[in-house]
């Protein structure tokens, strides 16, 4: 039954072999399930129902965005993320706004510098943001997400180079069966 997946769970926290007391787990659901998500998704379903901005949702995360051609057009985007602080309060459900950020998308030297706030604080702006594993730049240039690669190529090929090694020289002091 659904309710015995929700209730009566308990947990501790084990550091180098110590255990802390256990305790009981009154909210959320289990990580590492196939249920857990679904049902997250189900609970914030109705989410975006009251923005005018694009959104997408993605398990956890959530990214709003519009078009910005005018002051007004900023404080539509304001007035969303205000709407969302209500849907949050409805549900009992929190924002971490230090983990909230701006990133402007122009071409133009410089962006507008609107001051967004969620939940009486301001959002940081930002130059790239890292989204599903992709970098996005406020120039979408693609310079950063490829530097990553490289970086993550070459320690790869540090570490199999230096694992090929080994496998080559203890094979090569086998003997060889005919």
């Amino acid at each position: 039954m659904l309710r015995d997946f929700l209730s009566d769970r308990w947990q501790c926290v084990v550091v180098n072999g110590s255990c802390s007391d256990w305790s009981n787990v009154s909210s959320g659901v289990l990580q590492g399930t196939v249920l857990g998500p679904v049902l997250f998704l189900l609970y914030i379903n109705d989410l975006p129902t009251d923005i005018s901005s694009e959104d997408r949702l993605f398990a956890d995360d959530t990214v709003l965005f519009r078009q910005i051609c005018c002051r007004d057009h900023h404080h539509r985007l304001q007035h969303d993320l205000q709407q969302l602080e209500q849907w949050a309060a409805k549900w009992q459900m929190r924002f971490a706004p230090t983990k909230c950020f701006v990133l402007s998308v122009t071409m133009r030297p410089s962006s507008s510098h609107f001051r967004y706030r969620l939940c009486d604080t301001g959002l940081d702006e930002v130059r790239f943001y890292k989204y599903l594993g992709v970098y996005v730049t406020s120039s979408l240039n693609w310079s950063l997400q490829c530097e990553e690669i490289k970086t993550k190529a070459n320690k790869f090929c540090v570490f199999s180079s230096g694992t090929f090694y080994l496998a080559t020289r203890r094979s090569s002091r086998e003997p060889t069966l005919v």
